[in-house]
């Protein structure tokens, strides 16, 4: 029975331009591992911004992308958790705020992002992970699941891992 291996692509900071890693990754896995595994691509480029917006996501993408991987940073911090950081409106600016200060990111003009988005961001992620890769594991054998990290993937990269 052949291993089932799971290649993601999570959202990134240029969603209308997909990364061929896991493509190019899948070809690979297939021409040395052949038959002993069973190896699919799951592009969350535009899966999540679809789950959030509809036909509308060209507009959620490109309101969203000037954060990069921020919204993705605050989504784990509040649904996973780290030390004194927790995700209500004033300490999320605070926690924003003291980052930009130790120049560690730049906020956009518009500002951060809103608690709303971000909860939004989160409930579509887990939507699209329990839609179209949890159904798929399987609970008898080994499941390989690995993610891209091109530009901003870092924190929806480690969203999704952690989340499953």
């Amino acid at each position: 029975m052949p291993v089932p291996v799971f290649l993601i692509a999570m959202p990134w900071a240029l969603p209308l331009r997909p990364s061929i890693q896991t493509g190019i990754l899948k070809s690979h896995l297939d021409r040395v591992f052949g038959d002993s595994v069973e190896t699919s691509c799951l592009s969350a480029f535009l899966a999540i911004p679809g789950v959030v917006a509809g036909t509308d996501y060209k507009r959620f993408v490109y309101h969203t992308q000037g954060y990069g991987e921020h919204p993705y940073m605050l989504a784990f911090h509040h649904r996973f958790g780290l030390p004194g950081v927790t995700l209500s409106d004033a300490r999320q600016t605070r926690f924003l705020a003291d980052l930009k200060s130790q120049a560690m990111i730049n906020i956009t003009p518009a500002g951060s992002p809103s608690l709303e988005t971000i909860r939004t961001l989160d409930a579509a992620t887990i939507a699209v992970l329990e839609r179209d890769l949890i159904p798929k594991l399987s609970r008898e054998r080994l499941n390989i699941v690995g993610f891209t990290l091109n530009y901003d993937q870092s924190y929806a990269s480690l969203f999704a891992a952690r989340y499953l």
